[in-house]
């Protein structure tokens, strides 16, 4: 072919055979290109120059393409054998094509990954091994529990993304929706997102390093001395009205801080500005005192800021008190420092919590965590005690057995706590049966109270009667009073050991209990909805599975022969009549 006195050479269709590199042609495409624009400027300059015959140019310019796309023609096949090698290889781009392509591989992928998870994850052969493990009390046995469980609520959760995946596909892949549909497919989404947070919520308590016990109740129900009595020694005040309006934790000693006695946690300076704005008037204060109150707390807050070296530039530390021996009058020059905080409403937007470290408490995976507020009448207060109960792994709810009958209050109270429903994480302990002047007395008060638990949902066997005043004196040793206590609790069946089983049970609860209730709500979650969702999943997934494609092939192999067999119809259409469309354009 001769271009503007120049021979251009084009390969005859044998000269290079059928797998000549398309590179040669697409060289020769951008050089026959340059020509076409050479000449184009050569003709204006001619035009220009020599006045020559506009149509004589157009001509001339129109028999040249048309040559070249005759010679276009002539090439399809050498084309299209080189170009299918380098489509199988996927080495060239179909912007739908691959669309199509990456969907299907995606629905083939989720389906085949779906039925391997009916087969091992969700196999009942897998939720009976894990249910064996959790059902075993070995003490060895936990960090395996924790390491297992932790596992599986991961696979569960990868799981609902396959299933989320499959919902995304389906409807991408309608253009038609109907109304049912429509309501389906926002539902979908709402059902496995809550199901995932229910696992992420499992799997959060799962790997606490400490589980959370409260113990709460009205006032004067006995609870200073029950937290005394586990601590061993006398650290809450007793005398008081609301003895504890600090939230008070009491965890067990950290390894290598092993003489940290408590530490103060203070609201900084944002929280209690919050807080402080937020106080509210006493209904027995007159507006004067409300006002004085704020003043004294607004001092105290300055006075703390200035003589605190945990307060820094306004932050917010922690203040960390140490024992500078272990002998009892040390440890008492910290609780009576303590007591500032935690028995007087002064510091009640101050001091976010106290925690005491102790040996006493019989594991060492769990806190006690005292809660103040439930009786407040300010009730922001009072809702955040409820709030902290109903958020704790277990509970101990201390009830005054002089007063049998619950109290409305109380009643209020644990129907509020209950809205799950009273479960076996709740425990009861009756107080101050040890004031009953007479056995027929106390059998009488234990029987009364122990029926009104019972009606508001505690289980019988997490229902205990306590003396908790015996125990605190059997461990300080105060000898004539604790003699006398012991000497007139031998005829009250129960009480004398009803510490000691409470202690046994906490810690028994925590150990395995738990732990299993974590596994059972998780195994509850499979088989009222994740093994449901993934049957509806596979059956969608079926739908948009083509006939012929063969499970025992990869996925890879099957659209590498689906793309070969649609070759001869994708060329056509998606490459060269749109190739020659736009040179026919010229």
């Amino acid at each position: 072919m001769v271009i503007n006195g120049n021979r251009l050479h084009v390969p005859a269709s044998d000269e290079y055979g059928i797998h000549s590199e398309i590179e040669t042609y697409t060289e020769k495409a951008k050089q026959i290109t340059a020509q076409i624009k050479a000449d184009k400027q050569e003709c204006q300059h001619i035009i220009s120059t020599y006045a020559a015959d506009p149509n004589e140019i157009l001509h001339l310019i129109g028999r040249w393409t048309q040559q070249e796309i005759e010679e276009y023609r002539g090439n399809k096949s050498i084309f299209k054998n080189t170009m299918k090698e380098k489509w199988l290889n996927n080495e060239l781009a179909n912007s739908k094509t691959d669309a199509n392509n990456s969907k299907m591989k995606l629905i083939l992928s989720n389906y085949e990954k779906l039925q391997t998870d009916v087969q091992a994850t969700l196999s009942t052969a897998n939720l009976n091994e894990l249910n064996n493990l959790f059902n075993n009390n070995n003490d060895d046995a936990q960090e395996e529990k924790r390491t297992k469980l932790n596992a599986f609520i991961d696979q569960l959760l990868e799981i609902i993304s396959l299933l989320e995946s499959v919902h995304d596909y389906k409807y991408s892949s309608n253009n038609v929706i109907t109304g049912a549909e429509q309501e389906e497919y926002k539902q979908s989404p709402c059902h496995l997102s809550n199901t995932k947070q229910r696992l992420l919520h499992l799997k959060q308590l799962n790997q606490k390093e400490f589980h959370t016990v409260c113990v709460f109740g009205l006032e004067k129900c006995g609870k200073s001395t029950f937290i005394n009595a586990l601590l061993g020694y006398k650290f809450l005040p007793d005398a008081i009205t609301r003895c504890t309006q600090i939230k008070t934790i009491i965890k067990p000693i950290v390894p290598l801080k092993e003489n940290v006695f408590a530490l103060i946690e203070y609201y900084n300076d944002e929280e209690f500005k919050r807080l402080y704005a937020t106080m509210a008037k006493k209904a027995d204060e007159s507006a004067q005192q409300f006002q004085q109150r704020k003043k004294s707390v607004e001092q105290a807050r300055q006075e703390l800021t200035l003589s605190k070296e945990c307060f820094t530039n306004g932050s917010y530390q922690e203040e960390c008190l140490t024992k500078q021996s272990d002998d009892i009058t040390d440890r008492q020059r910290i609780i009576d420092n303590l007591h500032t905080y935690i028995a007087t409403e002064l510091h009640l937007n101050i001091v976010k919590q106290v925690t005491i470290y102790t040996n006493n408490l019989p594991g060492k995976n769990y806190e006690i965590l005292d809660v103040p507020g439930c009786d407040s009448p300010i009730e922001e207060h009072r809702l955040s005690g409820v709030k902290a109960v109903q958020n704790s792994d277990a509970f101990f709810f201390l009830t005054n057995g002089q007063n049998p009958s619950l109290t409305n209050d109380q009643i209020r109270l644990l129907n509020e706590i209950k809205y799950d429903g009273i479960t076996n994480r709740a425990f009861a302990v009756i107080t101050k049966l040890d004031l009953c002047q007479t056995a027929a007395k106390y059998f009488e008060h234990l029987t009364k109270s122990f029926e009104e638990l019972k009606k508001m949902g505690f289980s019988p066997q997490n229902i205990y009667p306590a003396a908790a005043q015996l125990t605190l004196l059997e461990q300080t040793q105060t000898t004539t009073e604790m003699e006398q206590l012991k000497v007139k609790l031998r005829q009250y069946d129960r009480l004398t050991d009803g510490f000691h089983q409470i202690k046994t049970a906490l810690s028994r609860y925590v150990q395995y209990e738990l732990p299993k209730s974590h596994m059972k709500q998780v195994n509850d979650i499979v088989e009222q909805n994740i093994k449901r969702y993934v049957s509806e999943a596979l059956l969608v997934a079926k739908e948009f599975i083509p006939a012929d494609f063969n499970t025992k092939k990869s996925i890879d192999d099957y659209l590498k022969q689906l793309n070969a067999d649609k070759w001869d119809e994708i060329f056509e259409n998606d490459f060269y009549e749109v190739t020659l469309k736009t040179a026919n354009s010229w």
